[in-house]
């Protein structure tokens, strides 16, 4: 049942959350590698790779972007941050678009025709947030910023 699921979902979400307070390298480990194996996945499944090949590839980018949270920390919260905000922003303004038949029409064309669109939407805003957050940081670090 659907309850049924959102309340199983509510709670691993919460069993996760709780050990990561205190283990935070780990947590942000796991949570970057696992969005560079989910990206890595659906590039070589969209490329056509053989399955086998796509997990194999998606485990050495687990291990290696897991292993990057260890030598910059702050730098890969930022990139997992802007990825996450870039998602809920454009996922927001699809739905602020669908209520808006003219534009919406426009808007899916370019999303659904043109393989390169989305993508570029999803990157552009994490490269802009992480740069934004990269900056803000160096001015803090070096006394500038209130």
């Amino acid at each position: 049942p659907e309850d049924v699921r959102i309340a199983l979902g509510m709670v691993v979400a919460l069993a996760l959350a709780i050990p990561s307070l205190w283990a935070t390298r780990p947590a942000v480990a796991v949570l970057s590698g696992m969005w560079a194996a989910l990206a890595t996945i659906l590039l070589l499944d969209r490329l056509g790779v053989d399955d086998q090949v796509t997990l194999v590839a998606a485990a050495v980018i687990f291990a290696g972007a897991a292993s990057m949270v260890f030598v910059s920390m702050k730098e890969m919260v930022a990139v997992v941050t802007s990825l996450e905000g870039t998602l809920l922003f454009l996922a927001g303004l699809i739905v602020l678009v669908n209520q808006n038949p003219l534009v919406w029409a426009h808007m899916r064309n370019m999303l659904v025709r043109n393989p390169i669109f989305a993508p570029f939407l999803v990157l552009s805003g994490t490269i802009i947030g992480f740069y934004l957050q990269i900056a803000e940081f160096q001015k803090k670090q070096a006394g500038q910023s209130a």
